[in-house]
């Protein structure tokens, strides 16, 4: 899906990064968007998004998270290119209490093996902190998602629990990872956020 129409025009990125810029979802992404949620590596949060009837089409989970100002989504876009490679958002933002869950999902696998996750993760942490004034941030992964978990740790998430063997995919059963980050503070991935 790295041709020519999927490219935003000039000016459709919301947020611009050193490798990677972030636009809003995108209508004509969703069965791209669709593709991401069958695989099994990131497979956790896309699926648990959205009643199971609107899963079983595309239109029906981008409706579900363009709909409401609970949930803010962005594209994840390789900046050589324009190629779309994932997701990250917001998920049952609370305004008042200054917190959300964060969700990251790249889904293409070229993109997970050099780690652009991480910078999205960075700048949709930022964006939550500093444009939406966001306080806390927490997110789910689980135990073989190798990925989204290294993303997360970069972006500044640190474990704070988790739930042993709690998620039965492939026959086996994986321990589900929590993580949190918190604005206002010095960390080792710098001043943005204590987490």
């Amino acid at each position: 899906m790295g041709s020519a129409a999927s490219v935003p025009e000039p000016g459709g990125y919301s947020v611009i990064g050193r490798r990677v810029a972030l636009g809003p979802l995108r209508r004509e992404l969703a069965p791209l968007y669709e593709t991401w949620r069958g695989n099994f590596t990131t497979l956790r949060p896309l699926f648990e998004l959205g009643e199971p009837d609107e899963l079983d089409q595309p239109e029906g989970w981008y409706e579900e998270m363009t709909a409401s100002d609970e949930h803010v989504w962005f594209t994840i876009y390789e900046l050589a290119g324009g190629k779309p490679i994932g997701m990250v958002g917001l998920i049952d933002i609370d305004y008042q209490e200054r917190a959300a869950e964060f969700f990251l999902h790249v889904g293409e696998v070229a993109s997970q093996a050099a780690d652009l996750g991480s910078e999205a993760g960075r700048l949709m942490r930022d964006y939550a902190f500093h444009a939406l004034g966001l306080n806390s941030l927490f997110s789910m992964a689980y135990e073989y998602s190798l990925s989204e978990l290294r993303c997360c740790e970069t972006a500044g998430f640190r474990e704070f629990t988790r739930q042993r063997q709690a998620h039965l995919v492939g026959g086996r059963l994986w321990d589900v990872i929590y993580l949190e980050c918190l604005a206002g503070g010095p960390t080792a991935t710098g001043p943005a956020s204590s987490c």
